[in-house]
């Protein structure tokens, strides 16, 4: 599985890439970036679209959710935030789960394995699209 982690603080970046590391050897983080700039750019590029993104709410020049108005996000989200006001929005947006910092092992592993199941489920668009080929 492909992870991009969105998080402006360097020592919670690495807090969570030992903690995927940790319990997931099979993860691949893909890529960090700090900003809603630097996160915009890694979704106009060739970079490989990631399976899971762990995203702060609260970067350095903004907030997530100016990249979702940006860009369409086909991955799997899990908002990482200190703060609890921002749960209704994530979802809105269609994020899989909400972590609240400092995230536990526990809510983590919750986030990766709703990540796998939604991963295996078959859409119904992409199930149509096959059959128009």
């Amino acid at each position: 599985m492909k992870v991009l982690i969105v998080e402006d603080e360097r020592v919670s970046q690495m807090s969570l890439i030992r903690m995927l590391n940790a319990c997931y050897p099979d993860i691949e983080v893909v890529g960090t970036t700090r900003t809603v700039k630097d996160t915009l750019d890694y979704f106009r590029s060739d970079e490989p679209v990631p399976d899971l993104i762990f995203m702060d709410v609260e970067l350095q020049d903004g907030n997530c959710f100016d990249i979702f108005r940006q860009v369409d996000i086909t991955s799997n989200v899990v908002l990482t935030t200190a703060y609890h006001k921002y749960a209704v929005e994530a979802f809105r947006v269609g994020c899989i789960d909400y972590l609240l910092k400092p995230i536990e092992p526990q809510a983590l592993c919750g986030a990766v394995e709703r990540c796998r199941r939604n991963m295996n489920k078959v859409s119904s668009k992409s199930l149509l699209t096959s059959f128009d080929e």
